[in-house]
C-alpha cells in the first residue's frame, strides 16, 4: 500500500477523533471545521528514494483563510508556485542543502501538527494540549511511522514532538 493511501486512512481516522472529541479543537479556539492534509511535497517514489529521507514537522497550517485547501509549507516548497523568493523557502532550500547536499524540495516529506488551520500565531499551551491528547499524540506518531523519516526538522514545535516520540528520537 503506498505511503499517501495509509496517510489518507490515517486522515480518516484523524477526521473521526475530531467527530468523538469536538474539544480538542475548542482547546485549540478553532471556528473552522476543515482539515488539512500534508504529506510528501513531490513524488511519492522519489521521497522513498531519497538519502535521508527529511521530514519537516511544523505547529499549524497557517492557513486562516477558510478558502485555503492546502498547507502553507507546500505552497513555499512548490517549485512552480509565485514564493521561491519568500525567506522562509530560502531557509528551507538552505537547510535541505546542508541536510542532503541538494535544495530539491520535492523529496521532502511535510506535516503540521494542527492540521485546521489556523493564524500564523500559534499558542504553543494550547498546541500542546491538543498534540498530546492521547488519541492525538498517537495519530502523529503514526504518521511519522508511515513516513519513515531518517532526519525530522521541527519548525518550533520540537518539544511537543519530542515529547510525543519520547525515546524514540
Amino acid at each position: 500500500m503506498s505511503i499517501q493511501t495509509q496517510i489518507n486512512k490515517l486522515f480518516d481516522q484523524w477526521k473521526k477523533v475530531h467527530e468523538e472529541k469536538p474539544g480538542l479543537l475548542k482547546v485549540l479556539n478553532l471556528k473552522l471545521e476543515r482539515f488539512l492534509p500534508d504529506g510528501i511535497a513531490g513524488d511519492e517514489n522519489a521521497y522513498i528514494n531519497a538519502i535521508p529521507k527529511v521530514l519537516y514537522i511544523l505547529k499549524e497550517s497557517n492557513a486562516k483563510d477558510s478558502e485555503k485547501v492546502d498547507f502553507w509549507f507546500k505552497e513555499q516548497v512548490d517549485k512552480n508556485g509565485t514564493h521561491q523568493t519568500h525567506q522562509i523557502t530560502k531557509r528551507i532550500r538552505f537547510m535541505q542543502k546542508m541536510i542532503t547536499g541538494s535544495d530539491d524540495l520535492s523529496v521532502i516529506a511535510y506535516m503540521n501538527l494542527n492540521k485546521c488551520g489556523d493564524g500564523s500565531k500559534t499558542e504553543m499551551k494550547k498546541l500542546a494540549a491538543y498534540s498530546l491528547d492521547d488519541k492525538i499524540s498517537l495519530l502523529i506518531k503514526e504518521q511519522i511511522h508511515i513516513l519513515n523519516p531518517d532526519i525530522i526538522i521541527c519548525g518550533g514545535c520540537f518539544n511537543i514532538v519530542n515529547t510525543i516520540l519520547g525515546k524514540e528520537t
